[in-house]
């Protein structure tokens, strides 16, 4: 898995105290990560987490015509460190606050 634990949210419990504590400030990377892994962990292509690049390039990709999805997903499969390699690649695509208020919550 290449989502780091801290990420990784089950229940529907989890995820109420987790959207709970959100307020009306701007979110962030980590928060559009764990919300994902909560939501897509148990799809057949989710990949180990890979998949959320996908969803980002579909969702905010236009604004960003240079992201190569399919080498990001290459980078993570064959890094020493694939957790911290896939966190500094989402936290790259999701580096401009206007991206992560676009893709929304």
């Amino acid at each position: 898995m290449y989502v780091p634990k801290e990420f990784q949210v089950y229940t529907s419990q989890e995820m109420a105290a987790f959207i709970s504590k959100l307020n009306d400030v701007c979110h962030t990377w980590s928060d559009l990560l764990t919300i994902d892994y909560f939501y897509h962990f148990q799809d057949s292509d989710y990949d180990e987490g890979l998949s959320f690049f996908d969803r980002l390039a579909k969702k905010i990709g236009k604004h960003h015509p240079d992201w190569d999805v399919a080498e990001y997903k290459q980078i993570v499969k064959t890094a020493n460190d694939p957790q911290a390699v896939y966190v500094d690649i989402v936290k790259f695509m999701l580096d401009d606050t206007s991206d992560i208020i676009y893709y929304g919550i």
